[in-house]
């Protein structure tokens, strides 16, 4: 009963509201559906960054209270202060004056091109139309035909992969990262769109070359501090020395001005894996 109030409320609620303001406190949001559901009703957003919003909040179509955060964020002493105050400030300074601001045609221009990229940027990425697709094309589809090939021939496919990750971890144990080097780096800055030459040597020990995925891992260091969608950039084998060492090498360019982390794993590859870290065997470097 309560939350069908609570829905019905919210409804009515929308009809007249030019402002959604939601104020969890980070980290705790688990989503925020309102929010979602007043974009479709032509109203702005006024949020903490956490939930959904942390993820669609883009400078402009809407507000966050507090710092804009895009990834996990604990819990900070004088949080509640410090949003308090960063939400009036918006009010005062910012929304209550653009909501005010009318032209000659008596209208809100600038509050109304904000609705509109509202509308525009997250109405796409948050509906359930996306979410059933998604649901579809990235996981109830693959999983049938994983099943399929899984199960033909009495699960032959099963079976080889058993043996095979039952004898990897052993024979993973004797490959060596001897080193990695990197080349067209000047200190630690690197030149945007000026590639550089990234080189791993390998003894592969009892692995075989075909089952030796190496990649450099590379992201930009975003505002909370982590990596976001970084490239996984995978080396290729340009020499083969007569002791048995392997050297791999790659080219990278980095896309944009700011600070990156980067580093080098070794992975034991299989083709008939769901996913490349299935193994749960790691070298990092």
């Amino acid at each position: 009963f309560l939350e069908d109030y609570n829905i019905r409320i919210a409804r009515h609620l929308l009809q007249g509201v030019d402002v959604w303001l939601n104020t969890p406190r980070r980290p705790y949001e688990a989503c925020g559906t309102s929010g979602e559901k007043a974009i479709i009703n032509g109203l702005l957003n006024f949020s903490i960054s956490d939930g959904w919003w942390a993820e669609g909040y883009d400078g402009q179509n809407g507000w966050t209270i507090g710092p804009a955060v895009h990834d996990v964020s604990e819990e900070k002493p004088n949080a509640d202060e410090d949003d308090s105050q960063s939400l009036f400030s918006l009010l005062e300074n910012t929304i209550i004056p653009m909501f005010y601001d009318r032209g000659t045609s008596g209208l809100p221009e600038k509050w109304i091109a904000m609705i509109k990229r509202s509308m525009q940027t997250l109405i796409p990425r948050f509906s359930s139309e996306r979410m059933l697709l998604e649901y579809y094309h990235d996981m109830y589809t693959p999983t049938a035909r994983r099943e399929q090939l899984i199960s033909k021939d009495n699960y032959q496919l099963a079976r080889d992969i058993a043996d095979w990750k039952s004898k990897i971890p052993m024979r993973f144990s004797s490959l060596r990262l001897l080193e990695f080097s990197v080349e067209g780096i000047h200190g630690d800055t690197a030149t945007v769109d000026q590639p550089f030459v990234v080189n791993a040597f390998v003894d592969p020990g009892k692995v075989e070359e075909s089952e030796i995925l190496i990649e450099m891992v590379i992201g930009r260091i975003e505002a909370s501090g982590h990596m976001v969608n970084p490239d996984c950039v995978p080396l290729k084998i340009t020499n083969r020395a007569a002791n048995g060492v392997l050297t791999f090498s790659t080219e990278y360019s980095v896309p944009r001005n700011g600070n990156y982390y980067y580093g080098l794993r070794v992975i034991p590859y299989n083709g008939s894996l769901t996913s490349k870290e299935d193994s749960g065997l790691i070298i990092w470097g």
